[in-house]
C-alpha cells in the first residue's frame, strides 16, 4: 500500500484485533479494548484523528500508534458517538495498550525492499 500509494505510513484499523501502522521499514500492532459491537461507534474515527494528532507533534510512530489506541479504547467504553476527553485519555495511558513492533518482509507490499527496522 505504502508503494502504491505513495504514502509514508499506512493505518488500518481492524475492529476487535486492534490496529496496525507501518512505514516503509517497521511494522506497529496495537491492541483492541472490548467493547459491546453498539458501542463501536467513531472508534475508527477516533484512531485516526488521535494518531495524526500525535504524528504531528514529532511523536514516534509506535507511540503514536499506542496514543491513538489508548483514546480509542476511551471511545469504546461510553455508549454512542463520544469524544475522548483529555482526563480519561490520561488516565488511559497510565494503562497502555501494548504497541508490539515487527519488521516488514519485502514481500508483503506494505514496506517495500529495506526490511531493516530503524529504532528511535
Amino acid at each position: 500500500m505504502l508503494a502504491a500509494t505513495g504514502a509514508a505510513i499506512v493505518a488500518v484499523t481492524l475492529d476487535a484485533e486492534g490496529a496496525v501502522v507501518c512505514d516503509r521499514h517497521q511494522l506497529y500492532s496495537t491492541s483492541a479494548i472490548p467493547a459491546p459491537s453498539h458501542q463501536t461507534s467513531g472508534a475508527g474515527d477516533t484512531y485516526v484523528s488521535a494518531l495524526t494528532l500525535a504524528l504531528a507533534t514529532h511523536a514516534p510512530l509506535c507511540l503514536a500508534a499506542s496514543i491513538a489506541a489508548a483514546a480509542t479504547a476511551v471511545v469504546v467504553q461510553h455508549p454512542g458517538t463520544t469524544c475522548c476527553a483529555a482526563g480519561e485519555l490520561i488516565h488511559q495511558i497510565h494503562d497502555p495498550v501494548p504497541c508490539g513492533v515487527g519488521v516488514l518482509p519485502a514481500q508483503s507490499g506494505l514496506g517495500g525492499q529495506d526490511t531493516h527496522p530503524t529504532r528511535g
